[in-house]
């Protein structure tokens, strides 16, 4: 496989900050292949790499974007959150602290920091899937008038 959508199995929706923006994520791409097809057949740009997940990228819509929408970053050395956020069915924003493969890996670093939760996972065949570990406090959004 080398692309998919991105549909988690509650339904919420992934964001990330990048180029100034806030994009909403539509697809992943799990190869070259996959960004260049998204890329020349659907306009859509890589716009976050999980590096550390054998260089899957997030893509959103090449022009597409939010300038006016921005978000309280948490990351802290002590406490690393990434530059992503997934917006939960009660409409709030909470940020992202790490992606995981592996269920046995995300449990441990579930247990190593208390400050996070599960979020949502998502599922790709029968072989690919993504928990998504988020910050159990709400981010402050921020909305600029245009």
């Amino acid at each position: 496989m080398n692309y998919s959508k991105l549909i988690t199995e509650n339904h919420n929706r992934l964001f990330v900050r990048s180029m100034g923006k806030t994009h909403q994520i539509t697809h992943l791409s799990f190869n070259e292949a996959g960004h260049n097809h998204l890329f020349w057949k659907e306009g859509l740009i890589g716009v976050f790499s999980l590096n550390d997940l054998d260089d899957v990228s997030l893509l959103a819509k090449q022009y597409g974007g939010d300038t006016s929408l921005t978000f309280f970053n948490a990351h802290t050395e002590d406490k690393p959150y990434l530059n992503m956020y997934m917006q939960a069915y009660d409409g709030n924003y909470y940020q992202i602290a790490a992606v995981f493969t592996d269920v046995a890996k995300a449990n441990a670093f579930l247990t190593e920091r208390e400050d996070t939760g599960l979020m949502d996972s998502t599922k790709f065949g029968l072989d690919n899937e993504y928990h998504f570990i988020a910050r159990l406090v709400k981010s402050k959004v921020t909305k600029k008038s245009k």
